[in-house]
């Protein structure tokens, strides 16, 4: 009998761990489906609240980082996007956006390369939306202590082994690229904006 009752007993215990195991794989489950539909969530959100509202926050955030040295940020108002630059390699995308080493910089003119990655489950995925950019849409980009004003003038794509979009060029542009389609790293999305 009392080996009955014991053998009851660790069943108990057993069938309480496999409901915890089974409400754990079923919430990582369900975080593993949704979150790369929350990006698209929250921004279909902003979308329908009034848009001066976020669109004049944003401009707060850019005003305050305006003349702060070394704070090398990207500003893209209709994304609601402000995302320090980091400096480097492909290494340094896990921290965000990242200004490619060979390219230019925003003070010395020509091509300045600026990537990052389109979704992450670290939520690093900045450039998520950057599909939704429209030709005149405006960007700006502080270094060092100067802003300067961009607008969008081509979006395209390109192949991964396409490295004419990094070139030198005569006049000052930005090149902001990302994987495409989303969640996949076939094709490159590009998007070029001039020097206002």
């Amino acid at each position: 009998m009392k080996r009955v009752k014991k053998q009851l007993e660790k069943f108990k215990e057993l069938k309480v761990i496999n409901s915890l195991l089974t409400i754990t794989v079923v919430i990582l489950a369900f975080y593993i489906i949704t979150a790369p539909f929350l990006p698209q969530a929250t921004f279909a959100v902003r979308e329908q609240s009034p848009a001066k509202k976020w669109l004049s926050q944003s401009t707060k955030v850019e005003e305050a980082a305006e003349g702060t040295i070394g704070s090398n940020r990207i500003f893209i108002p209709k994304l609601g996007l402000q995302e320090i630059i980091y400096e480097g390699g492909a290494e340094k995308l896990s921290e965000g956006v990242v200004r490619r080493p060979l390219a230019s910089t925003p003070d010395r003119g020509s091509n300045t390369v600026i990537v990052g990655h389109r979704f992450t489950y670290d939520q690093k995925g900045v450039f998520y939306h950057l599909d939704k950019l429209s030709l005149g849409d405006k960007l700006s980009v502080h270094w060092e202590i100067d802003k300067f004003d961009y607008e969008v003038i081509d979006i395209f794509i390109v192949k991964p082994e396409e490295v004419s979009i990094e070139s030198q060029t005569d006049e000052s542009i930005l090149t902001i690229y990302t994987c495409t389609p989303l969640w996949s790293a076939k094709e490159r999305l590009v998007v070029r904006a001039k020097l206002l």
